[in-house]
């Protein structure tokens, strides 16, 4: 696991971890409540593999007969 300086920014909405040493990104975030939410945020930066899917795996909203 790669580690980051950050610092915590309180908010209503939870707490969010900046970082501090180059880009300001945001590495983590967590919130409470009813819908709280623990996300961490690795491989920024990385390339993604993707792949295309097939047109019987893709759902057109305007072809929704």
């Amino acid at each position: 696991m790669m580690y980051q300086e950050a610092v915590a920014v309180n908010a209503t909405q939870g707490v969010f971890l900046v970082a501090t040493k180059g880009e300001p990104l945001l590495p983590k975030a967590t919130t409470s409540g009813s819908n709280a939410i623990d996300l961490a945020f690795t491989g920024i930066n990385n390339p993604v593999q993707v792949d295309v899917p097939a047109d019987k795996d893709v759902y057109d909203p305007d072809d929704n007969g």
